[in-house]
């Protein structure tokens, strides 16, 4: 059953100060916004709430998570888990290719 997602959430721009991301990150497009890379078997707006409480939270989105960009996902979802866990990996791979500075996506 479909009945998981996708996600990318937009990052603070201060996330780039944090030691060793630009430097692992030399190809980004500095006028990309930095973003993190999920999948869930909740809707990506219960999932960026979970984050922001600190639960099963991504230390990216905890503390630099602003908002959802669904103009980047929305169009793969629903999901299986399965394809899911593909996607998200597919789908940060790609944003990377793009100039994004990219968190998560495993």
């Amino acid at each position: 059953r479909k009945t998981h997602s996708v996600y990318v959430v937009e990052l603070a721009e201060e996330v780039r100060t944090e030691a060793g991301v630009l430097r692992r990150h030399p190809a980004a497009d500095p006028s990309l916004p930095c973003v993190y890379v999920g999948q869930t078997g909740k809707s990506p707006e219960k999932r960026l709430a979970d984050h922001k409480r600190g639960r099963h939270a991504s230390k990216w989105v905890k503390t630099w998570g602003i908002n959802l960009m669904p103009e980047l996902y929305e169009r793969f979802n629903p999901l299986t888990e399965l394809e899911s866990l593909d996607m998200e990996r597919a789908l940060a791979a790609s944003l990377r290719k793009n100039g994004y500075i990219v968190f998560g996506g495993h």
